[in-house]
C-alpha cells in the first residue's frame, strides 16, 4: 500500500518542521488540499470550524501562504493536518524558527487540541519546557537513547531532566 494511503487509512496527521505549507496556494487552498478524500459537506464543516478556531487564518483565507509569517504558516500546517480528522497527530519541531509570541500561540493551539479532541499527539521538540507544558508523557533522548521517561509534570521537576537539557548526562 502506498504511504499516502497508509496515512489516510490509519488517520494520521503530520505537521513537518520545514516546507510545511504550499506557498503558491492560498490558505483556503492549502486547507482544501488537506481535506482531499473527504466529502464536500464534511470538508465545509471542518473548514468552518478551523476558521473559527484560528481567526488569524480566517482573516487571510485568500492570501497566498508565502505571505504568512512563520507562526501563521505553522498554524496553517496544523490546521491542514486537522481538517482530515486524524486520530494521531505527528508534530516535528512545531516551534522551529518561531518568535516567542508565535511560539506561545502555536503551543496554545496544541494544548487546545489536546484538551478538546480525542487524539494521540506525538511531538518531537527541542524546546523541552514548552513541550513538557502541553505533554502528558515525555521521553528525553541523550545521544540517541532514551535517558528519562516519565509523566511530563514529573520531568519538569526532575533535576536529572535539567542536567540532560543543559548538556549534562545521567549515570
Amino acid at each position: 500500500m502506498p504511504i499516502h494511503e497508509k496515512v489516510r487509512h490509519h488517520r494520521v496527521g503530520y505537521v513537518p518542521q520545514t516546507d510545511n505549507v504550499f506557498g503558491t496556494l492560498t490558505i483556503a487552498e492549502n486547507l482544501r488540499l488537506g481535506a482531499r478524500g473527504l466529502d464536500r459537506e464534511t470538508t465545509a464543516q471542518r473548514y468552518d470550524a478551523l476558521m473559527t478556531q484560528y481567526p488569524a487564518l480566517a482573516s487571510k483565507q485568500n492570501r497566498k501562504a508565502s505571505a504568512l509569517s512563520g507562526g501563521e504558516r505553522q498554524l496553517l500546517s496544523l490546521a491542514r493536518a486537522l481538517i482530515a480528522g486524524p486520530e494521531i497527530l505527528l508534530l516535528d519541531e512545531p516551534s522551529a524558527g518561531l518568535s516567542p509570541l508565535m511560539l506561545h500561540e502555536v503551543f496554545d493551539a496544541i494544548a487546545h487540541i489536546r484538551d478538546s479532541q480525542s487524539m494521540c499527539i506525538v511531538m518531537v521538540e527541542q524546546n523541552a519546557f514548552e513541550a513538557l507544558g502541553v505533554a502528558d508523557r515525555a521521553y528525553v533522548l541523550s545521544l540517541g537513547r532514551v535517558a528519562i521517561h516519565a509523566p511530563a509534570q514529573d520531568l519538569l521537576a526532575d533535576p536529572a531532566m535539567r542536567t540532560l537539557y543543559l548538556g549534562g548526562h545521567v549515570d
